[in-house]
This record gives structure tokens, C-alpha cells and sequence, in this order.
């Protein structure tokens, strides 16, 4: 049997023009502000924490510092991602993100882990705890978390989201030890202040693991979770003048840059309109389930396809 004639049709390269984008050095210059807020609520919650002998003030600072490191691990990755793709590097360095998020990921069980650890003691013999003190700090550092958290709000990058955990975990916990403090301040409770402590490290360990579960998925290049390829191939059979489609493979570059291969078989009549067959392909997967990288290669039924 002859063998089938074929046309690799490669889709503009949108990697560079995304890194490019604008968006991304007004993520880096948010997660710069939010570096910066978080490293003094930082400095006021150790402070406050060793001052009062609170757990959950310096359970909440511990997870501060971990906020620290996850925003200038996400900012330094939103920076190489900005960087164009190379001869060394052809999708670029996107993937940064996936491995942020992940570190990100990790450090929060290593956080959650000690915290549960710390409490379980406390909450065997809880020690007295200034609550004023401890209200003060845990309020300064609520209004730090909040702004820290709307500033970086909204984007899709895994990486960002990760960090925006951290964050939206610490803006909880730092509600969790103001309640605390006024238990504390009002009926002398010094056992909430443990608990509360707990209670923060399951909120970072959740918050852990659908991270941690999201970046493997990226890394073992599974089907994005909004995609079906089952639902791809018949959309794509639904096309005009398509006979068959196979070897498709769908995957993410990172968290917000997914690619696309196929092959892609006209019948007789539509081999001549395979340019504009490829247009109306390539503008369906971008526009409906943002596939902005594809790779479609065009087989003729009539030059011999094997359909087996």
C-alpha cells in the first residue's frame, strides 16, 4: 500500500508573545508589593508571638514566612517565564511555575506537620497567653493578608494560585488567633490557643495537597481537567470534509498554556480546502478550549490511509 501523503501544518508559536504579555510583569510587580507586606507583618507576629507566648501568633508568622518564600519563589518564576523561548528552551521556561507550585506545595505539609506537632504539646498543658497583645498582632497581620490577597487575586497561573493559597491560609489563620484572642481576653481560655493552631495546620494542609496533586498532574502531562478527548475528537470529526482523527494528545506546558498534537484525515473532495480546514481547527481549540499550541498533521484519505 502506498503510503499516505502527508503535511505537518505547525500553528504560529504564541509561547514568546504570551511571555511577553503585560499581564505578566503586573503579576511580578504585585507579588513584589505583596513580598514586602508580608515580610513586615512577619517581623510584628515573631515579635508579638514570643512577647505574648502565644503558639497560634507564632504558628501564623511560621506560616507568614512560608507565604515569603512562596511569593519570591512564584515571582522569580513569573520572571523566567516572561523570558522568550530558545533554540535550549522551545516552549521557554513556563514549566518554572509547575516546579514553584510544587515547592510551594511541599513546604506547606513541612509547615502544617510542625504545627501539628507544636499544638499537640500545648494542648496537653496550655500556658498562660497575653490575649491583648496577641489580638493587637493578629489584626495588623488580618489587614496585611487581605491586601496581600487582593493584590494578587484573579489570575489563572498555577503558580500564582499557589501562592494566593498561602496567602488566603494565612488570612485565615490570622482570624482564627483573633478570635482567640478575644477568648483569651474574655474568659481566660488558654487551651483555644493550641486548638486554634490545629486548626490552622489542617487549613495549610489541605491547601497542600490540591496543589501538590494539580502540579504532578501538569508534570506527568496529563489531559488538562477542563478537556475530554473523547469530546475533542468528535468535535473535530464534526468539522466539514474531516473523515477521521487519531493519535490526538492534549497536555499542559503550565497551569494556563495548554498544547495539542492530531492527525487529521480529509476525505477526497476536501484535500484542496486543507488550509482553510486548518484555520477554522486551529481557531475552534483556541477560542473554545483555549489550546493555543497546536501541531496538526493532514492526511489525504485517497493517498492511502490506513484507517487499521
Amino acid at each position: 500500500m502506498a503510503k499516505a501523503q502527508e503535511t505537518v501544518l505547525q500553528s504560529p508559536n504564541v509561547v514568546a508573545a504570551h511571555s511577553q504579555d503585560e499581564s505578566e510583569l503586573k503579576i511580578s510587580q504585585s507579588l513584589l508589593l505583596a513580598i514586602v507586606l508580608s515580610t513586615v507583618t512577619l517581623v510584628l507576629e515573631v515579635a508579638g508571638g514570643i512577647i505574648s507566648n502565644s503558639l497560634a501568633l507564632l504558628s501564623d508568622s511560621g506560616h507568614v514566612f512560608l507565604d515569603i518564600f512562596a511569593l519570591g519563589l512564584s515571582y522569580y518564576a513569573v520572571r523566567l517565564a516572561m523570558r522568550p523561548a530558545t533554540d535550549d528552551a522551545t516552549y521557554g521556561l513556563h514549566r518554572a511555575e509547575v516546579l514553584a507550585s510544587l515547592i510551594n506545595g511541599l513546604s506547606l505539609v513541612v509547615v502544617s506537620s510542625l504545627i501539628f506537632l507544636f499544638a499537640y504539646g500545648r494542648i496537653l498543658n496550655p500556658p498562660a497567653v497575653q490575649g491583648t497583645l496577641m489580638l493587637v498582632i493578629a489584626v495588623i497581620g488580618l489587614a496585611a493578608n487581605l491586601f496581600v490577597a487582593y493584590k494578587i487575586r484573579g489570575y489563572q497561573s498555577l503558580n500564582v494560585r499557589s501562592a494566593y493559597l498561602h496567602v488566603i491560609g494565612d488570612a485565615v489563620s490570622s482570624v482564627a488567633v483573633v478570635v482567640g484572642g478575644v477568648m483569651i481576653q474574655l474568659a481566660g481560655v488558654y487551651w483555644i490557643d493550641p486548638v486554634l493552631s490545629f486548626l490552622i495546620g489542617v487549613v495549610i494542609a489541605v491547601g497542600a495537597v490540591r496543589i501538590l496533586i494539580e502540579s504532578a498532574n501538569i508534570l506527568l502531562e496529563k489531559v488538562p481537567r477542563h478537556l475530554a478527548p473523547e469530546r475533542l475528537v468528535k468535535e473535530l470529526k464534526g468539522v466539514g470534509g474531516v473523515k477521521e482523527v487519531h493519535d490526538l494528545h492534549v497536555w499542559s506546558i503550565c497551569s494556563n498554556l495548554h498544547a495539542l498534537s492530531v492527525h487529521i484525515v480529509l476525505d477526497e473532495q476536501a484535500d484542496k480546502f486543507r488550509e482553510s480546514i486548518l484555520k477554522k481547527i486551529t481557531e475552534h481549540l483556541k477560542i473554545k478550549h483555549g489550546i493555543e499550541h497546536t501541531t496538526i498533521q493532514m492526511e489525504c484519505e485517497y493517498c492511502g490511509y490506513d484507517n487499521a
